[in-house]
């Protein structure tokens, strides 16, 4: 469990990313990076690593408070949509300063997201 404010960067993101997707027999995760200063470039890094974990059955994310925007928003719900086996997603993008989930584009993007999951019978609980 990593607790939120911790000025990780999407540097240091990255780096968190990268031992995420090497655990690839994980079937829940929950991350508290609310406060952490990610960007664009941490939201895709973490997407791409959770969509490396094509068994999470469980996935709890805590993204409020960073510096997400629009193309950060957006491609996290790209990357992290095809996960098959979730069962249940949690998802907090609100209150990012520059807008993660405003926009018209990621809100699209994360809406098509949560239809996917919930089509392959996944409970998501979205804020964005």
């Amino acid at each position: 469990y990593l607790a939120s404010g911790n000025r990780l960067g999407d540097v240091g993101v990255k780096e968190l990313s990268q031992g995420v997707a090497s655990l690839l027999c994980l079937s829940s995760l929950e991350l508290d990076l609310s406060g952490n200063s990610l960007g664009d470039a941490g939201a895709w890094e973490l997407g791409c690593a959770v969509a490396a974990l094509r068994g999470l059955a469980r996935l709890v994310l805590d993204l409020r408070g960073n510096a997400i925007g629009e193309a950060g928003a957006k491609e996290f719900a790209r990357v992290a949509g095809g996960l098959a086996a979730l069962e249940s997603f949690e998802l907090h993008l609100d209150g990012n300063v520059r807008g993660a989930g405003r926009g018209l584009h990621s809100q699209h993007e994360l809406a098509l997201m949560v239809q996917r999951l919930q089509a392959g019978g996944c409970a998501c609980e979205c804020t964005w």
